[in-house]
């Protein structure tokens, strides 16, 4: 018999969430109609960014910045949380392009994407 149900387990993720997730984030997503790009915002949710990691080189499908270097930051979401790649987040008034949505290993809490390239 196991110790924790699985509604036990979800109010554990929830207070999870509710506790770490603290900054506010906006996603955007492009759409193109008559021939413009235009960005549209999807949803605002509660998130937390990682402490930018190293610049890295050469990392297989990411952008690279004009210096070869590209800085990026892990991203915690609320699970279900309806990102893609491509889409922008915008995380205390920075822009923060979702390179990869990252698969979890095991039971997930939250969504986690890894995000780069921040303007303003």
């Amino acid at each position: 018999m196991p110790i924790l149900s699985s509604s036990d387990i979800q109010d554990l993720a929830d207070l999870a969430s509710d506790l770490a997730l603290i900054e506010d984030c906006t996603i955007e997503r492009a759409s193109v109609g008559n021939g413009q790009v235009d960005r549209t915002n999807i949803e605002t949710v509660k998130a937390l960014a990682t402490i930018p990691k190293q610049p890295i080189q050469g990392r297989l499908g990411m952008i690279e910045d004009y210096s070869g270097n590209l800085m990026y930051w892990n991203v915690l979401l609320p699970l279900n949380t309806n990102v893609s790649e491509g889409d922008v987040l915008i995380i205390q008034g920075q822009r923060m392009t979702v390179q990869k949505v990252l698969t979890p290993e095991s039971y997930s809490v939250f969504d986690q994407v890894e995000a780069s390239g921040v303007h303003g």
